[in-house]
């Protein structure tokens, strides 16, 4: 499953909104565009909707939220609709090739349908805090929303201008969030899992990306607690040593490789700021892992980045570009080869660099 296009919108009081209408998406993306233009935000509304879905519930929150996302599994079309508003679901709905599957009311009331017994609607209640969807997973009853459930389970966002889990150790003793920051997490469980096979794979695309450890293990540094450590040089390193840009790459590695190796089911993932902080080889290498790892598996995975960073442009292609742009009224625009295909194919026919059709803003000719 993957996400085909996205609407959203977000307010607080009237005069602070945000909004983005129809962004569509193909199974790999690099969301170009300059600072403050909106790239973070994108990722953030997917991200909003995933932790929406798998709590269930609204937290108290004051803010006015509407999505309406369109998914493609297997040539079928899902379509769903959530509204929110000062932590009430307004309205509820999810179409599933142009059948409309369930729809609720601000009163939480509405009708689902009953798959053991074909064409079937049952009425239900639902409190208006809660979110139908999280609420329905049910493998007899509602067979065909097992797809979603997958999705929203096989969801990973990377703030690859963060820490990526420098500073976090793995604690055996406590429960550990499925986010970006658990790399020692993921590293020791693929290890367990899968053995030198996991291990050697992640020293081999690290290296390829332009570095030259010569292992990665995990150590015990206090009863229960780990640490990751590589060798380089003959010398050990353990990762509060490893140097920043180094630690993303090595971080991203070990999480993209253990979700290679651990899922069977469709991934998505995002990546805010790819390449921030390297320099021009390890950024251009690490973009040609991604590209090329997301191709190999392009029925399994779907890859979404962001940059502002010239290097990186120029290292995708523009067919997996979109360049967004956010103009005097706030309003965001984009451009694509789907939605400007003949801005795109023009630009192409006269050599220049990638850049250059971002710097130049050549995307918005006529």
């Amino acid at each position: 499953m993957y996400i085909e296009s996205i609407s959203f919108e977000r307010k607080y009081f009237e005069k602070n909104k945000w909004e983005i209408d129809n962004f569509y998406l193909s199974k790999i993306n690099l969301i170009a565009g300059k600072n403050a233009s909106g790239k973070t935000r994108i990722l953030n509304s997917i991200s909003t909707l995933i932790d929406f879905l798998r709590e269930g519930n609204i937290d108290s929150d004051s803010l006015y939220y509407s999505w309406n996302i369109k998914l493609i599994k297997n040539k079928i079309e899902y379509i769903y609709d959530l509204k929110i508003d000062n932590s009430i679901v307004l309205f509820e709905e999810l179409k599933i090739d142009n059948d409309i599957y369930f729809s609720r009311d601000k009163e939480g009331k509405g009708k689902i349908i009953y798959e053991s017994k074909k064409d079937l609607e049952l009425d239900f209640a639902i409190e208006n805090s809660k979110i139908l969807l999280a609420n329905k997973r049910d493998k007899i009853q509602h067979l065909l929303l097992e797809p979603i459930f997958n999705w929203i389970n096989s969801f990973y966002l990377f703030e690859f201008g963060d820490s990526l889990g420098q500073g976090h150790r793995y604690d055996i003793r406590n429960n550990i969030p499925n986010n970006d920051k658990q790399v020692v997490y993921k590293f020791k469980k693929g290890l367990d899992k899968f053995g030198d096979k996991f291990k050697n794979r992640i020293i081999e695309t690290f290296n390829g990306i332009g570095y030259g450890i010569e292992d990665i293990y995990i150590k015990d540094i206090v009863y229960q607690v780990y640490a990751l450590y590589i060798k380089e040089n003959s010398e050990e390193i353990s990762q509060r040593e490893i140097s920043q840009g180094m630690f993303r790459v090595l971080s991203l590695v070990v999480q993209i490789t253990y979700l290679e190796f651990s899922s069977k089911k469709n991934i998505t993932i995002l990546i805010d700021d790819i390449g921030e902080g390297l320099d021009f080889e390890r950024a251009n290498n690490l973009i040609k892992y991604l590209v090329k790892n997301a191709k190999m598996q392009r029925n399994k995975l779907q890859l979404i980045m962001t940059t502002n960073d010239r290097l990186v442009m120029n290292n995708v292609s523009l067919e997996h570009w979109i360049i967004v742009d956010k103009d005097d009224n706030g309003k965001i625009n984009f451009y694509s080869e789907k939605t400007h295909s003949k801005i795109f194919k023009k630009f192409k026919r006269i050599g220049l660099n990638n850049f250059d059709f971002f710097s130049s803003e050549y995307y918005k000719e006529n």
